[in-house]
């Protein structure tokens, strides 16, 4: 039995965070073969392109790849590891592999150091014509596919542990709930903003803890149930900050397994 997941994906999908969080929702190890590239080669991976080409990233990309012999991790590639079939081939002996779908626009608008990532392909590609040509090794390689769209990457992972139950970990599939977390300066209408917009939105509060820290700091944490609500955990971030844009407080929502998993001891 496979006990380690591989993501693949382009640069900016999200793999390793959403491997990050993963692991920590499923008690696994974590290996970002980019960042082992760094620390065994003592250099960036522009720094590697730069000081020989792109092709010699992707052999060094496979001799690291190759040299996996992991269980129980969460495994994040670098984009261009589908270019090696010895690689994913050894990836797919020891791992579910996972593909992690964004669209092109979603893409361009993460990305913003295209010169200096270290993405290896030939200078004279577009990243559209990169981005396209990878599109069909992923789908060659992936045994799953997650469509990723306007999903948080709270949403990303919980959707992928409960497909892949590892280390015997159960992901029951519970109502759809939330954890809202606001800390900042204390002001009046902080609460009364929160559970408006959550109203609005049909999410029904279900706890809600509340306190001053120090003088001034206030720290509030919130359950709620959002089953009849469309909006998705980014959505629902967004709305929570624009009603809290003139107030100095930073909101975030996570869902309630995630949150759980990540928390305990």
């Amino acid at each position: 039995m496979k006990t380690n997941l591989t993501l693949i994906g382009m640069p900016g999908a999200g793999k390793s965070t959403i491997g990050i969080i993963l692991a920590k929702v499923l008690a696994c190890g974590f290996i970002d073969t980019d960042v082992l590239i760094q620390i065994n080669r003592q250099r960036s991976l522009q720094q590697i392109i730069d000081d020989s080409d792109y092709l010699n990233l992707r052999k060094i990309e496979e001799e690291e790849i190759l040299k996996l012999n992991v269980v129980n991790h969460i495994i994040a590639t670098g984009g261009s590891a589908v270019y090696s079939e010895k690689a994913m081939r050894h990836l797919q002996n020891i791992s579910t592999i996972i593909f992690l779908k964004v669209g092109y626009e979603e893409i361009i608008a993460r990305i913003h150091n295209y010169e200096t990532r270290g993405i290896a392909g030939p200078k004279q590609q577009t990243f559209r014509e990169l981005y396209d040509e990878r599109q069909a090794l992923y789908k060659k390689f992936a045994e799953q596919i997650i469509e990723c769209g306007k999903h948080d990457q709270d949403e990303i992972a919980l959707e992928i542990a409960k497909k892949n139950h590892l280390k015997g970990t159960i992901m029951a599939k519970s109502k759809k709930r939330i954890i809202v977390t606001v800390i900042g300066n204390d002001e009046i209408g902080i609460v009364a903003k929160v559970a408006t917009v959550l109203a609005e939105n049909q999410i029904n509060i279900i706890d809600i803890n509340q306190k001053i820290m120090g003088d001034e700091i206030f720290a509030m944490t919130l359950l709620a149930d959002r089953v009849s609500s469309e909006l998705s955990l980014t959505e629902i971030t967004a709305k929570l900050n624009e009603a809290t844009s003139n107030m100095s407080v930073e909101v975030t929502v996570q869902d309630s397994e995630v949150f759980q998993y990540m928390h305990r001891v």
